[in-house]
């Protein structure tokens, strides 16, 4: 995490960048033997208006990453090509903020594997701000 944290603002809690443009935050979700593969994640992603949020834009990359008996240091290795990428505009020219649903398709994770993981990262690109309030 780099500049990102969670923050309540008008009764509305999410996870913003803090750290202004670059700012990255990331998640990962480890598969197991029991669960599903996963085939896509849906994004809760607050837009708005006004200069705070003018040119706001969130990139989502999903990688998959494959586990084994030893430990990985991400930063002996190239980083892998993302299985998937959006971006996401926090501005409309709508007087509200509101959440939308954003989702991203990917090729489910885990189906031939029961040791490979989600990686997400979220990116402020654009703008000065942005919020995230879900995650599916």
């Amino acid at each position: 995490n780099s500049g990102w944290s969670f923050a309540e603002d008008h009764g509305k809690l999410g996870l913003v960048p803090e750290g202004g443009i670059n700012s990255t935050v990331t998640l990962e979700f480890h598969n197991n033997a029991t669960s599903h593969p996963i085939r896509s994640v849906t994004l809760m992603a607050m837009k708005s208006f006004g200069d705070k949020w003018a040119n706001s834009s969130v990139r989502v990359q999903a990688f998959e990453i494959q586990q084994n008996d030893e430990t990985v240091d991400d930063e002996a290795f190239p980083p892998l090509p993302p299985i998937a990428s959006i971006e996401i505009l926090g501005f409309h020219d709508s007087k509200t903020s509101v959440s939308y649903k954003e989702s991203i398709p990917i090729s489910m994770i885990g189906a031939a594997s029961s040791t490979s993981s989600l990686r997400l990262t979220m990116e402020l690109v654009g703008g000065s701000t942005a919020k995230i309030m879900g995650l599916t």
